[in-house]
């Protein structure tokens, strides 16, 4: 492969070189508080990490893209 063909470079993220399961179980709790509902523990949310934002909606608030407010909710949770 010639340097010149490569167009893009992506990174994954998810564990591999940070940690971000603080910060996204962060985000699960900010959107839980903004319900009413007790927060969570980390290990209660650490499994659904590794499915992104549809993982964590659904462990923190039962929210899966089915829901009629899930566009709404993954917003907030990307905010």
């Amino acid at each position: 492969m010639r340097l010149e063909s490569i167009r893009v470079l992506l990174f994954d993220l998810d564990g591999t070189f940070i940690d971000s399961s603080q910060g996204m179980v962060r985000s699960a709790n900010a959107l839980r508080a903004a319900k009413n509902l007790a927060p969570l523990d980390a290990g209660a949310l650490r499994h659904g990490i590794n499915r992104g934002a549809r993982g964590m909606l659904d462990l923190a608030l039962s929210i899966t893209p089915e829901h009629p407010e899930y566009t709404v909710w993954r917003d907030r949770f990307h905010d």
